[in-house]
């Protein structure tokens, strides 16, 4: 079972598997400024998916646009470099429990939201 920070985590920052993949790749070249074409090639994934990715990993706090089509692994606090570390490890060790966290989250969000305007009938 994965800790509920974590859980959390992946299922608020990452809106599909590829960010987790582009994730990975970036975190296991910290201090590299890696471009989008590399990411690509990395990830085997096209360059729309790569470009979403990049932008939900930038909102997330964990990437910085260096220059052009440039990117680096930059998490913007302590707590988003041990959550991004737990998640890469996680990723690895258990991969299918966390692609089912993550593509579960938004739909379990969105029943969540969609619930809340069921309206009750008194019994």
């Amino acid at each position: 079972m994965l800790d509920g920070d974590l859980v959390h985590f992946l299922q608020s920052t990452f809106r599909s598997v590829w960010s987790l993949e582009v994730l990975t790749v970036l975190h296991g070249r910290p201090g590299q400024d890696l471009s989008i074409e590399t990411l690509i090639r990395e990830v085997r994934g096209s360059r729309p998916v790569v470009a979403q990715s990049l932008e939900a990993l930038q909102a997330g706090g964990l990437v910085v646009p260096v220059s052009g089509d440039t990117i680096r692994y930059a998490p913007a606090s302590d707590d988003l470099v041990r959550l991004s570390e737990a998640a890469v490890r996680a990723y690895r060790e258990r991969p299918g429990e966390v692609r089912r966290l993550v593509l579960a989250g938004p739909t379990d969000k969105l029943q969540s939201f969609a619930d809340a305007f069921k309206f009750r009938r008194d019994p």
